[in-house]
């Protein structure tokens, strides 16, 4: 321990400080931590978007390869491939929406990144 009053000072000085950068880079480590963690969640999300969507994409090619068969088989009628047609635009409009939603969000996520450096 010091015997002179300054060096006392400086002592007690340097340990607020120390505790005050510790505090700091504590919430620093923190809020780090938080937002990788939102971000693999947002990508979690993603992925299940990405999946949904491919799902989407089969059943048209499904209904679609129906509608192929329908139309040159002379059972179905004007009607039966008529929703089949609506099915396929219904879910198209479905796809697109999720896929404007994701990137929407990759959109957000990526201006809130910038707006944290």
């Amino acid at each position: 321990m010091a015997n002179i009053k300054s060096q006392k000072k400086r002592i007690r000085q340097d340990e607020k400080k120390n505790l005050r950068n510790k505090d700091k880079k504590t919430a620093l480590r923190s809020s780090i931590k938080a937002i990788l963690n939102s971000e693999s969640d947002v990508e979690k999300e993603q992925k299940d978007t990405l999946a949904s969507i491919r799902k989407l994409q089969e059943m048209e090619k499904d209904i679609y390869r129906q509608l192929e068969t329908s139309s040159v088989s002379s059972d179905s009628t004007l009607d039966d491939n008529l929703e089949l047609i609506n099915r396929i635009n219904k879910l198209s409009e479905t796809r697109t929406s999720l896929y404007n939603q994701m990137g929407q969000t990759h959109g957000a996520i990526a201006k809130n990144v910038v707006s944290n450096r």
